[in-house]
């Protein structure tokens, strides 16, 4: 009849109108799923670079840090008297002058005792061996040698104080004055074996 089909038409539009509700919150919900993973994957790449940029200026800094550190450090080599650096080449130049004069001086006397008792020895030993008696001889011999030995002796000890004394006043010089911290090898070197160092 025509009540009993619209009563059935009424109950087949009730089923369908919540299936097609489900159907909008499915997409809906898919949509929200969808926008969600989006924001998520762009606040990743948006977190990694800012990570980058961060890392980026630590190494920067880090890198100028340790510019500015090797800068200062040359810097201050330089000031303390490198010989590539900032000096007062004027004041060590007098200085070596000064130095080198008194060594030359030093040298001088010392080769003019030498002569000097070289000279007494060989007189001594030339009369020594002109005595007749052998006791006489014996003991002029014994003191021409003891005599050379002594003259030698402070030679050599006046040479190494004149030196010493050469070699301090310019380091005092050249620290004091010049304000210079002289290089390893610009300094008094020992004696060797048969040579003296000046």
């Amino acid at each position: 009849s025509l009540i009993g089909m619209i009563v059935v038409g009424l109950f087949l539009f009730g089923l369908t109108i919540p299936a097609h509700a489900a159907e909008g919150d499915a997409l809906s919900g898919g949509v929200s799923i969808q926008m969600h993973d989006i924001h998520a994957s762009t606040t990743t790449r948006l977190t990694a670079s800012s990570t980058r940029e961060r890392g980026d200026r630590n190494g920067g800094m880090r890198k100028h840090n340790l510019h500015s550190s090797s800068t200062n450090a040359t810097s201050t080599r330089e000031q303390k008297g490198n010989r590539g650096g900032n000096i007062d080449a004027t004041c060590v130049q007098s200085a070596v002058d000064v130095r080198e004069t008194a060594l030359a001086s030093a040298w001088s006397t010392f080769t003019s005792s030498i002569t000097s008792a070289l000279g007494t020895r060989k007189t001594a030993l030339h009369d020594a061996w002109g005595a007749t008696d052998i006791g006489s001889r014996n003991t002029a011999l014994m003191n021409a040698w003891k005599t050379w030995q002594m003259g030698d002796k402070s030679a050599h000890e006046a040479l190494k104080m004149a030196r010493k004394a050469a070699w301090e006043t310019f380091m005092s010089t050249a620290k004091g004055s010049c304000k210079v911290q002289m290089p390893q090898n610009e300094s008094l070197g020992g004696d060797g074996k048969g040579s003296i160092s000046l």
